[in-house]
């Protein structure tokens, strides 16, 4: 009981911490930083129900998966995290040429899904 209620736990706060820290990057990538709450909370609380169906649609497999050959570990969860955050860029082209970017692009992406893994 307390595996799938940590499980449940952690695939309901990955997406808060996708959206958080792509918002928060967001905020910071601009010449102006806006502060109010709503700004920062607003954007996170919209694409959170988006987050989460990547989640389920994502990482609930992968950690089947894992946890299928007894592989479920931090390092797992990140290495996995990074993977599926990259994979996102598949199903979401960025709006950048092809090859210029799409390393960074990948990156940035990769990280975050491996910081929310």
């Amino acid at each position: 009981m307390r595996e799938r209620t940590s499980a449940t736990v952690g695939f309901l706060v990955a997406p808060a911490v996708s959206t958080m820290t792509l918002a928060l990057l967001g905020q910071l990538s601009r010449d102006r930083v806006d502060t109010d709450l709503v700004s920062v909370l607003g954007w996170p609380l919209v694409f959170y129900p988006w987050a989460l169906a990547a989640t389920l649609i994502c990482g609930v497999p992968a950690f089947l998966i894992l946890r299928r050959f007894h592989l479920v570990d931090w390092w797992s969860a990140s290495l996995a995290g990074f993977l599926v955050g990259v994979g996102v860029l598949l199903f979401i082209p960025p709006r950048i040429p092809p090859f210029k970017a799409l390393l960074p692009a990948a990156i940035a992406w990769g990280g975050i899904g491996a910081f929310s893994g």
